[in-house]
């Protein structure tokens, strides 16, 4: 029930944001503006999941409590993850114009900036891997593998088209198996935020990635998937040594 509840609020949220947007606002006005009303549909989704008790409320505990050693480390991992990231969804790249139209928008706004680094990721996290995938695994008993399939495809499948819909769900795979690994679904949401930064900043410097555009598809897809496998392996070594030593202390 709560998995369903969970996808309809959000897909909800995102129908509000845009309806509100065709009804209100002229038309060819600038995408800002649909921004600022999917950036407040979140802010009321989240206060929904919270007051829903959809999400643990102490999903986003202290970083005291950490499980893994160290901050700087496991942000490195993270790093790496999203340049791996960004490889892997390469060859997936086929935004529309009026996509890049409404990306290039917000890009110089404040407000739609913090939504698709900050605000976006946070709310995604929350619904698709906090919720949905620990519904499956620790309620329903799901597989890990397939609950992390199912939460990725609905991750896909909620953006309503292929040019974002397959890199999402190739993100969903990724940073489902990060919350499996780590249990903690902060290093989610700092995988998700640095990805979403990064491709912030290809719009702002396009020439960043024009090294890439020099190797062959199959090249990109290698090193992305090293890349992830290098973040996921050192990210296992901050966190098991971690929680064997805590469990010897006990002893």
């Amino acid at each position: 029930m709560k998995i369903i509840l969970l996808f309809t609020t959000y897909f909800l949220a995102q129908v509000f944001a845009s309806a509100l947007y065709y009804f209100s606002v002229p038309h060819g006005a600038d995408f800002a503006e649909y921004g600022y009303m999917l950036l407040g549909s979140y802010v009321l989704l989240y206060i929904i999941l919270v007051k829903l008790n959809l999400v643990r409320k102490n999903s986003m505990p202290s970083w005291k409590t950490q499980r893994f050693k160290g901050l700087i480390p496991a942000a490195t991992c993270m790093l790496l993850m999203a340049l791996g990231v960004e490889l892997l969804l390469k060859p997936f790249e086929f935004f529309s114009a009026l996509q890049v139209q409404m990306f290039d928008s917000m890009k110089t706004n404040v407000l739609c900036i913090l939504l698709l680094t900050i605000v976006g990721p946070l709310i995604e996290e929350l619904v698709f891997r906090e919720g949905i995938l620990r519904q499956l695994v620790h309620h329903h008993h799901v597989n890990p593998i397939l609950a992390v399939i199912v939460s990725a495809l609905a991750f896909g499948i909620i953006h309503f088209n292929w040019a974002q819909g397959v890199p999402a769900f190739l993100l969903g795979i990724l940073l489902g198996g990060l919350y499996l690994l780590s249990g903690d679904i902060r290093l989610c949401v700092v995988a998700h935020v640095i990805n979403n930064t990064m491709a912030l900043l290809y719009l702002y410097v396009p020439d960043m990635g024009t090294w890439q555009d020099q190797l062959s598809t199959p090249m990109v897809i290698g090193l992305g998937a090293l890349l992830c496998s290098l973040s996921f392996y050192l990210l296992q070594l901050l966190l098991i040594p971690h929680e064997n030593k805590k469990h010897r202390s006990r002893r």
